[in-house]
Formats: C-alpha cells, sequence, structure tokens
C-alpha cells in the first residue's frame, strides 16, 4: 500500500509515517508537511523518507496536487492540522483556514484523483460529554458534533468538507474521532511535555481550571496503528465509505490526576506539583468516546497511560525538554 499522510513529520505524523514504514517500506511513504513549530519529528521523517517529505502547506492547491502527482498513493492519511485548542483561542482565523480549508483543498484534490482518504478528526468535535455522577457518558459515532473552541470548530468543518465531497464528488473516505494522544514527540506546549519538564526542573505545573477536566488517554502509537489500520481497511474495501470511527483510549483520567501521577513517581508532594490557573475560555469538562464500533473491526487500545512504566517512559521522553509556557497559561487570561 502506498500512502500520502499530511501533517507526517507532526506529533502522530511521525509514529504513522514510521508504521507505514515497517509495514510497505520506505519507498512506498510519502509526507506533505509545512514545518512549522509543530513539526517535531520533521529530522526523524527526513531520515527515513528523504525527497519524499515534502515542504509544502494543505492550505495551497498546487502543492496538494503536487504531491499525489508524485506519491501516486492508494491512500491518503489527512493530519495537518492546528491542532492546540489554547492556539487556537488567540488565532482562531488561523485555525479555522487550515483545519477547515485545508482539508476541504486535501479533500477536493483527492476526489480529482480518485483517492480516498483518511481524515484524523478528535473527539472534540463532539463538545462535552454528558455526566452521570462522576463518570462521563460516551459519546457513539451518531452523535451530533458540538464544537466548544475554534480548534474543534475547525475540524468539524473539515468533517463537513469531506462529507460534502463524498455526496458531491464521488470521494471515498473514512473519518477517525480520536481522544488525547500521548508519547515522545509532542509540541513543547501541550500539558504533558509541560508537566514532564516543569515537575522534573522542580516547578509546580499550572492547571486550567484546577485540572478537574476529564479526558480519554491513547498512547500516540496506538493512534498511529488505528490511523494505518483504517487506511488499511478502507483501500481494501473492509470499511465502507463515509465510515466514522471513534478512536477511544483504555484510560479515564482527568488532567489533574495525572499530572500527579507524574509528580509521584518523581516523589513529589501535591502542593509542590500544581498550582491553580483561571479556566481557560471554551473549556469542555469531559470528554468520552465510545470504541465498540472499532472493537467490532478487530482493534481496541490497551495502553494505560497511569501504568508506572508508561509515567517514567514519558518523563525520560521530556526530561530537560524546552517547553513553551506562555501560549498556554494566557490562554487562560
Amino acid at each position: 500500500m502506498r500512502a500520502l499522510v499530511t501533517g507526517g513529520a507532526g506529533f502522530i505524523g511521525q509514529h504513522v509515517v514510521r508504521q507505514l514504514v515497517r509495514q510497505h517500506g520506505d519507498d512506498a511513504v510519502w509526507v506533505l508537511d509545512n514545518r512549522t513549530h509543530a513539526a517535531t519529528g520533521w529530522g526523524t521523517v527526513q531520515h527515513l523518507l528523504g525527497a519524499q517529505l515534502v515542504h509544502g502547506t494543505i492550505c495551497d492547491p498546487q502543492a496538494v496536487t503536487n504531491a499525489l502527482d508524485d506519491a501516486k498513493p492508494d491512500v491518503v492519511l489527512h493530519l495537518a492540522a492546528q491542532s492546540h485548542v489554547d492556539r487556537s483561542l488567540r488565532e482562531p482565523d488561523t485555525s479555522m483556514l487550515v483545519n477547515g480549508y485545508g482539508t476541504q483543498v486535501v479533500a477536493t484534490a483527492c476526489a480529482l484523483a480518485d483517492v480516498p482518504l483518511v481524515y484524523c478528526s478528535t473527539d472534540e468535535v463532539y463538545g462535552p460529554a454528558m455526566m452521570l455522577g462522576r463518570v462521563p457518558t460516551a459519546f457513539s459515532e451518531q452523535a451530533k458534533l458540538h464544537p466548544s473552541s475554534p480548534y474543534s470548530a475547525g475540524k468539524a468543518a473539515g468533517e463537513m468538507a469531506v462529507q460534502a465531497m463524498g455526496v458531491s464528488a464521488g470521494l471515498r473516505y473514512a473519518i477517525t474521532r480520536g481522544c488525547n494522544a500521548w508519547g515522545e514527540g509532542q509540541l513543547g506546549e501541550k500539558l504533558l511535555p509541560i508537566a514532564c519538564a516543569l515537575l522534573q526542573a522542580g516547578r509546580p505545573v499550572p492547571l486550567h481550571g484546577g485540572g478537574t477536566q476529564l479526558r480519554q488517554w491513547m498512547a500516540a502509537t496506538e493512534f498511529a496503528d488505528a490511523l494505518c489500520r483504517v487506511a488499511g481497511w478502507l483501500v481494501d474495501g473492509d470499511v465502507a465509505s463515509g465510515t466514522a470511527l471513534n478512536l477511544a483510549g483504555p484510560r479515564i483520567a482527568s488532567v489533574r490526576e495525572v499530572v500527579l501521577a507524574l509528580a509521584a513517581e518523581l516523589g513529589l508532594p501535591e502542593h509542590e506539583a500544581v498550582q491553580h490557573s483561571p479556566d481557560r475560555p471554551g473549556q469542555d469538562a469531559a470528554y468520552c468516546v465510545d470504541g465498540t464500533k472499532l472493537r467490532d473491526l478487530g482493534w481496541e487500545a490497551r495502553t494505560d497511560l497511569l501504568e508506572t512504566t508508561n509515567l517514567r517512559k514519558l518523563l525520560r521522553a521530556y526530561r530537560g525538554a524546552s517547553v513553551q509556557l506562555a501560549p498556554y497559561v494566557e490562554a487562560a487570561q
């Protein structure tokens, strides 16, 4: 299977590229990436692919068309996005441009080239999960979309663009809605790299609204595996065009719980590990998706973030990392 990955030098993208190369060889994988600050895997992907890593933006129709012409892929995995909620609050126009318009460009090019598309969306398009006591109610793929931030609104717009091209131009596609990913290679303006670096430097982690927000957590390697499997299924006809699939993590935990688990591995007491930060606008109290549909296809995430070995891996990965705390804190003010 030949694949073109947009955003393949980003956090999840670099794990997808590694997996595709292992499965199909380096000559079967191409990447289109704009090499923004979020391209943390640029060096790794360049080493793997050489000239098959192309510098370009999904907002440029010619760049996308050229990448398709060069790669001649059996499938496109569309991961390129402005994916940081805090940044989207400060730059909503940019977020919508990349996530909405950029996805329209990719979907149009794929339809014209008759190449199936896997669109990596997010669980955040559903908006906040209802709570039954302390337990969030999981969204199925049939739930309505109620995005709360410019980021999730842009991702929902991207979904609409893909679906519309399916109806109007015959685009073959699948949509995945994934939960919070963790692992190596994440940008230093995201929570877990910030938490790991600050705690190991003896500094407390500022938590929006106290960190009570519940999230599902999935290892980035498993997230990538799910995307690659969906791509293969779509190419082989094992999932129907138009299928949406939730990528549900095996662990539901609050932001505070995760940070305190990291602190406990370092022997830090709670009062030294966290500090309260004002909540950011549009903050959703809980995200939770039902992974039954994907389990019925034979796939399920199993790696638990809160296991000691995984917490220690994260701490090692971001020891001494350069983090960008300012955007994270400013978004709450």
